[in-house]
């Protein structure tokens, strides 16, 4: 096997795994903001409802 095809196909390996590693980590963020934003929009239906208090939110 010719050495420089060996290594353009290692670098395409790498890349592609940095790829499945990079959306692995985004999407890890993403569900963690969406998981804070339904917390919040939960919260603050709870005051609009009287269920909490706003300085609760504050502390």
């Amino acid at each position: 096997m010719i050495p420089a095809l060996g290594w353009s196909a290692l670098a395409v390996l790498l890349l592609y795994l940095m790829l499945f590693v990079w959306g692995g980590v985004m999407t890890a963020i993403a569900s963690q903001a969406d998981g804070a934003m339904i917390a919040t929009s939960g919260y603050l239906r709870a005051i609009d409802e009287g269920r909490e208090s706003p300085r609760g939110m504050l502390a």
